[in-house]
């Protein structure tokens, strides 16, 4: 991200013409909601009246969003501190209730910049400022020549802190940060929020379908949580294998946690709530089973967490999910719902996937600068396996997690090569709706470019290890390397596509 914060006057010079207001946000790599840029420039204009001529404020960013809270309308960042406004067209109760709500969720990320920092909202049918007070939850009238004059005298920072913040500071795995998920030190969005209201307000199976990254994961050992909470037993399914994290959850919450594989043998009805963690892997038989509980026992939930296009081998099932979770639906036994918003994933690696796996899928030059993908991906060209290690281990010991493709037990794989070399990797069916800090993961000649320029399978193996690669990639949070090896065209895409600075310069 490479936004350019504005100042008070610019925007002032800048929004009465369209076109110019236009070209400026696309300059600034910002965007503004129509009401959003009435109302601001109306308290541009009250602030300007109580600016001497040689006085501006800058330090001014919009419409700031990292999808775990509601977005920030305003947010003025000095060396002082952070200041976050809200636009309202209206002054009511009810406008008060929701901005004091915004503001409380906000403060907890606003907190993480280590920064002091204050809430006011702007009602714009009064043109009046308010000061929120957390220690009371009220908002108080605070006078705008006043603060005019006190932003006036701070020093503006060309940063934007919260887009400074890492991912990891707000974003936890439950199995991974199992302290911080159970003191609650995470954030639900309000479309992550509205899921959980819906599943807990009436008993009947959900669907709740969403691509990697949407938090599917942790809604899922939330909503255990509270029910446990709420004195119900919750039986905690999970499509993949099992390994420590579930095995501490499942005693700290006091739940039961097991494999998918092991839910026929199991006494559903003693449940109150039943879980299903990546759904689409299930095998017809535990699909059919629960799906037949759950039509007999509809005073109580069952909840599918699924992603639809996720396949890792010809058994994964997400439209069959679909279609179940839409017949549940249909029938008025339950809802499928949908997630949209991604809170997990790295926004640059997600982009350098996707057009890793499909060249004509460009990352926007308005959201993306080549600066935001090299400060996060690292590409190395090796000509063959034994010549990667070296770097892989390397890379390893500075807190890396080293990501392979699942193995072939019918016949050679191309992990193979590292699976007995290692004493400490994760296959992709492992890290299946988890994410790491800092991911190394290599690419072979096991996939190839069709003529589309999409990146598919070019190997026997029973695993789709295209799809795999994917998911290794996308699990990576703050930093990813790469070991291409053997793979020219691969490696020719990144380095002449992708990652090419005539091409980034160009389009700039």
């Amino acid at each position: 991200m490479k936004e350019v914060p504005f100042t008070i006057r610019e925007f002032k010079s800048v929004v009465e013409n369209s076109r110019l207001f236009n070209d400026a946000m696309a300059y600034h790599f910002m965007e503004m909601k129509e009401i959003e840029k009435d109302n601001f420039t109306l308290f541009t204009d009250l602030i300007l009246r109580n600016l001497d001529d040689n006085e501006d404020i800058g330090g001014l960013y919009f419409d700031t969003d990292i999808k775990v809270t509601p977005d920030f309308d305003c947010l003025f960042f000095s060396e002082e501190g952070i200041v976050n406004i809200d636009l309202k067209d209206i002054h009511n109760e009810e406008t008060e209730e929701k901005v004091i709500k915004k503001f409380k969720v906000q403060n907890r990320i606003l907190s993480l910049t280590k920064k002091a920092y204050s809430n006011l909202v702007f009602f714009a049918d009064e043109k009046k400022l308010y000061l929120f007070k957390s220690e009371n939850n009220a908002l108080v009238e605070y006078p705008i020549a006043k603060f005019s004059k006190c932003m006036a005298n701070t020093h503006a920072i060309s940063t934007n802190l919260i887009y400074s913040l890492k991912p990891s500071d707000y974003i936890i795995s439950p199995t991974e940060n199992i302290e911080g998920f159970l003191k609650g030190e995470y954030y639900l969005n309000e479309q992550q929020r509205g899921v959980e209201e819906i599943v807990m307000a009436k008993p009947g199976m959900y669907g709740v379908n969403g691509e990697a990254g949407t938090g599917k994961t942790l809604i899922a050992f939330d909503l255990a949580k509270k029910f446990k909470n709420l004195d119900k037993k919750v039986l905690f399914i999970f499509s993949g294998n099992l390994h420590e994290g579930h095995k501490t959850l499942a005693e700290e919450l006091n739940i039961t946690i097991i494999p998918a594989k092991q839910c026929t043998m199991m006494d559903l009805d003693e449940f109150d709530l039943i879980i299903v963690d990546e759904a689409q892997k299930l095998y017809p038989s535990s699909r059919v089973w629960l799906y037949n509980w759950g039509r007999i026992n509809n005073e109580k939930n069952l909840v599918f967490f699924y992603h639809v296009k996720q396949t890792l081998s010809s058994k994964d099932s997400g439209h069959l999910i679909l279609n179940l979770c839409k017949t549940i639906e249909k029938d008025g036994m339950g809802r499928n719902l949908y997630l949209s918003k991604k809170i997990r994933s790295n926004p640059a690696i997600t982009a350098f996937a996707n057009n890793l796996f499909d060249l004509n899928n460009k990352p926007s030059p308005k959201r993306f600068s080549l600066d935001d993908f090299l400060n996060c991906i690292d590409i190395k060209y090796f000509s063959s396996a034994k010549i990667a290690k070296p770097w892989i281990r390397e890379l390893v010991k500075k807190g890396y997690k080293f990501l392979i493709p699942a193995g072939d037990r019918m016949g050679e794989a191309s992990s193979d090569k590292f699976r007995y070399d290692f004493e400490e990797f994760f296959d992709t069916h492992n890290i299946i709706g988890e994410e790491r800090d800092k991911v190394v993961t290599y690419i072979d000649e096991c996939v190839a470019y069709n003529n589309k320029g999409e990146l598919k399978k070019n190997s026997k193996e029973y695993y789709f290890i295209d799809n795999e690669i994917y998911v290794n990639l996308t699990r990576a949070k703050e930093k990813l390397a790469i070991a291409i090896i053997g793979n020219f065209d691969v490696y020719e895409a990144i380095t002449e596509v992708i990652l090419n600075p005539e091409k980034w310069n160009k389009n700039s």
